[in-house]
């Protein structure tokens, strides 16, 4: 697994005989994860394919809703961004049809995110000289994926560990909150009783988070396979950031 777009994440086959050279993304962008929030409209959106060039550019209409249209059957990564908020990143995966993402899957984030983050997560948003307005920000929460509830209503995972990796190998690790949502101590290693997490400072570039379940005697909450690890992808631009709401896991 390697998206942080669940919609993306489907498998779809192929019926018709003519080769396949494009497919079109749809979605609407909103200003609050899971669709709690307004959509926005004005905002630049453009594309990113497998090869980290820009492959399509567009904008936000009038109800927030975009399309892009790119190759089929690759990872993709997606920038929003406009004057009255930051950019925000997404990754996933196009197959071989038209996709309209699930309702929620896209939001931007702004400066008041940027700092509520920082607030949030104390003295490890600044570690090694790191703060939130300095590089980019990865940051969600896992939960655990099943088939019959809506994403915003999946159980939180309390055992997740995640490490960033950037494009010359050189490792980031993660900042956690404990079971009273403030920050965790340090030597924290997993999401705990909130799910969340977040890395702060990282570089722009290729952004690779590897997941690992660690220790099953968790605050009561989901817990991930421990015998499993996730991969994601996310493409960080310069003071970027990329929300993951949720973090699927299994």
């Amino acid at each position: 697994m390697n998206s942080s777009l669940p919609m993306l994440g489907l498998v779809f086959t192929l019926v018709a005989c003519d080769p396949v050279t494009s497919v079109t993304l749809s979605g609407t962008v909103y200003d609050a994860p899971y669709a709690q929030g307004s959509t926005v409209s004005g905002l630049d959106v453009g594309a990113r394919c497998v090869d980290l060039e820009p492959c399509a550019q567009t904008q936000t209409a009038a109800d927030g809703s975009f399309s892009v249209t790119v190759p089929p059957a690759q990872e993709l990564f997606l920038e929003f961004s406009g004057d009255e908020h930051e950019t925000t990143l997404f990754a996933g995966e196009v197959y071989l049809e038209d996709l309209q993402a699930w309702d929620g899957a896209f939001w931007v984030e702004d400066s008041q995110d940027r700092q509520d983050l920082v607030d949030t997560f104390g003295d490890c948003a600044s570690a090694d000289g790191a703060t939130g307005d300095d590089g980019g920000i990865v940051e969600g929460e896992a939960r655990l994926f099943t088939t019959d509830a809506s994403y915003a209503d999946l159980e939180l995972v309390t055992n997740a560990g995640i490490t960033a990796y950037d494009e010359s190998g050189l490792s980031f690790d993660a900042c956690y909150l404990d079971d009273d949502g403030q920050p965790a101590d340090e030597g924290t290693t997993v999401t705990g009783a909130s799910g969340r997490f977040a890395f702060f400072g990282l570089p722009a570039g290729q952004i690779t988070l590897v997941v690992l379940c660690g220790d099953l005697d968790q605050p009561s909450g989901a817990v991930c396979d421990i015998s499993r690890s996730f991969t994601y992808h996310v493409f960080m631009t310069d003071d970027g950031m990329a929300p993951f709401y949720p973090m699927l896991l299994e």
